[in-house]
């Protein structure tokens, strides 16, 4: 059994999404068989190292934002529970600004720590730390003052960025081992909304089924909570919140390639043709129907699993449209899995899954916290950069332009997984369309 030494601080952040804040009813998670006395003293000890840490690590983030930290006091209980919020029962775990305190269902705890034994064949004793570490969040954006008191959806999306915070803090820390994010990731797919359901925003039915569970005390689907908790495992503080700052792409690590986009000779493949001009590479969509997909950078045994992609993108030489980077990802069933990252014509942005770009949206769920795209020139020159972190079979891209992040899409790939070649090129979208790119580069990121 693990020690916290080397907590799982992906689990942290998972199941934490179990939870609300200010809010006395829980999430049930009771398996059917009832969690043991020495189930609940695990979880306990768990959860009173895990306290210290946090305390830790949030007062060294809030000095380095100038603010200063007051922790909540950790409350484990059982039965039920009189707090400053009102009475408690079974089954919950809640955030109370009243009285600054995260008050956690001991056997609630131990249920989902047995749930995840028996889901991951691992010891799963860092999923019941996920859930404080997710109402720590809630103590976290109130004291940062940004989201807006009461429980709301964008308040549950920030607490589980922060959660995402403090565990790629704890990984820093060195703290984390090997599977401990896949723990996380696997806590917050149980405590999604709505399992297994997508979402068609070109449907109206499903366009308002999205709207509704966005309501008042939603915590979000599955993928919304795994792409809030990952902003911020991979982003940091300022990626939860404008309020924080600008979100900036961290470093990368080293430079797989740069490709000015010149080397390539004036052609027409079976959708597109690409000339040099203007220092860069012109490519025109020529196809009725078919957009184009210039690979530029095809590797045979893979790109990094973590790797960022960069270009310049003139829209357009002649006609308005959508245009940006492609990525190809050949890692399940043998077949690529093609995105396109673009601008379009009135400047805003998208993430599109090259073979069904109706579904688009609900495969991707883009936008899970409130980014825009204003940092977009409507015409003219834009720097698209777009991060993409692989974790088996789950892919989160991140997405900025000129620099600043602007939004951020999740997706689920299936089949079993076999590597073949990984792709990455210029994208443009619908017959007639075309553009100027420039600086092509491929950098390998931080796991």
């Amino acid at each position: 059994m693990k020690t916290f030494v080397r907590m799982s601080a992906v689990a942290i952040a998972a199941a934490m999404i179990l939870t609300g804040a200010n809010s006395t009813t829980g999430l049930t998670a009771w398996s059917g068989a009832q969690p043991t006395a020495r189930d609940i003293q695990i979880v306990q000890s768990k959860i009173a190292q895990a306290q210290t840490y946090f305390v830790k690590a949030w007062n060294e983030i809030f000095r380095g934002l100038g603010q200063q930290f007051t922790a909540p006091s950790v409350v484990p209980y059982t039965g039920s529970k009189q707090s400053g919020c009102g009475m408690l029962g079974k089954d919950n775990a809640f955030y109370c600004a009243a009285d600054n305190a995260v008050y956690l269902d001991a056997e609630f705890l131990a249920d989902t720590m047995n749930k995840t034994i028996r889901t991951l064949g691992t010891d799963g004793d860092y999923a019941p730390i996920t859930i404080a570490a997710h109402e720590f969040g809630h103590a976290v954006a109130r004291q940062l003052s940004v989201v807006t008191p009461g429980p709301s959806f964008q308040g549950e999306q920030v607490a589980d960025c922060f959660a995402g915070v403090i565990t790629r803090r704890a990984k820093t820390d060195g703290l984390l081992e090997a599977g401990d994010l896949a723990e996380g990731l696997n806590a917050l797919a149980i405590a999604g909304d709505e399992v297994n359901q997508s979402v068609d925003m070109n449907n109206v039915g499903s366009q308002l089924r999205l709207r509704l569970r966005m309501g008042n005390q939603a915590h979000g689907f599955i993928e919304q909570r795994q792409a809030a908790f990952m902003h911020g495992y991979y982003g940091g503080v300022s990626f939860c919140s404008p309020r924080l700052g600008i979100a900036r792409p961290p470093a990368a690590i080293r430079q797989v390639t740069s490709n000015a986009m010149t080397a390539f000779s004036a052609g027409t493949g079976r959708v597109c043709s690409w000339s040099v001009q203007n220092g860069g590479l012109r490519v025109r969509s020529t196809t009725p129907g078919e957009g184009c997909i210039l690979n530029v950078l095809e590797s045979s045994t893979g790109l990094p699993d973590h790797v960022r992609v960069e270009m310049t993108v003139d829209r357009f030489a002649t006609n308005s449209g959508s245009a940006g980077i492609y990525f190809g990802d050949g890692r399940f069933g043998g077949q690529l899995a093609q995105y396109g990252f673009e601008t379009n014509e009135v400047g805003g942005l998208a993430m599109v899954n090259a073979k069904n770009t109706s579904q688009s949206y609900g495969g991707l769920l883009i936008q899970t916290l409130p980014w825009n795209g204003d940092k977009t020139n409507k015409t003219g020159t834009n720097r698209l950069t777009l991060d993409v972190h692989r974790e088996g079979a789950d892919l989160f891209f991140i997405q900025y332009v000129n620099g600043s992040l602007v939004s951020f899409a999740h997706t689920r790939l299936t089949g079993p997984r076999r590597r073949v070649a990984d792709e990455a090129g210029a994208w443009v979208r619908h017959s007639g369309n075309e553009a100027i790119f420039r600086d092509f580069r491929v950098s390998a990121l931080a796991e």
